[in-house]
């Protein structure tokens, strides 16, 4: 497989140009692009203290949401925690981001989430939580009834052919950049032959 041309769209969108590749290895590749991409994301969260108006499973699933980003060398089922609370004397709610997640020095929460709202403490309200972070192919490895293609494991939101098998249109969401994504694709794609 060889990718002749990568036309940047725009920070997040590309189109892939590909040459001299039949229909079925592309879509082996396009397939390998939409699924198989290593990403990190939260996957269990033990609540210790939540007084708010959220409920545990739904705080889990916006938690889950966050888009992480690994700085160097990935390091699997690591924890991120968070313990915030709203005095009884305040005049007026505290809002909980993504900011506010306290995470280990290699991870950060990608830039568009860090403003995203997590939940709302009203006055005498409190959150605290430690929230498992886990890799996505991973956890498949470990539990036959999840696939590592859920959503908020992987870091390609789209993957299609725009005309023929020769033209790939890419969109990514910024956990990973395009040239780790292609770069792992196209390894996970050596592999398979």
């Amino acid at each position: 497989m060889y990718i002749q041309k990568i036309i940047e769209i725009d920070s997040q969108n590309f189109i892939l140009e590909l040459e001299n590749c039949p229909l079925k290895e592309a879509n082996l590749f396009r397939r390998i692009l939409a699924s198989q991409i290593r990403a990190i994301a939260i996957h269990k969260v033990t609540f210790r203290h939540n007084t708010s108006h959220l409920s545990n499973e739904f705080l889990s699933q916006r938690l889950g949401l966050l888009k992480l980003v690994f700085q160097d060398q990935f390091k699997n089922n690591f924890q991120v925690q968070l313990n915030e609370n709203c005095p009884s004397d305040s005049l007026t709610r505290k809002i909980i981001r993504g900011r506010d997640l306290t995470c280990p020095d290699f991870c950060q929460v990608h830039d568009e989430d860090l403003d995203a709202e997590i939940c709302s403490l009203y006055p005498g309200q409190r959150l605290c939580f430690v929230a498992t972070v886990t890799e996505g192919a991973q956890l498949n490895q470990t539990n036959k009834k999840l696939k590592y293609n859920q959503a908020k494991f992987n870091p390609v939101s789209h993957c299609g052919f725009i005309s023929d098998s020769s033209k790939l249109f890419l969109s990514i969401d910024g956990r990973k950049n395009k040239d780790q994504i292609i770069q792992e694709a196209l390894e996970i794609y050596s592999s398979k032959k």
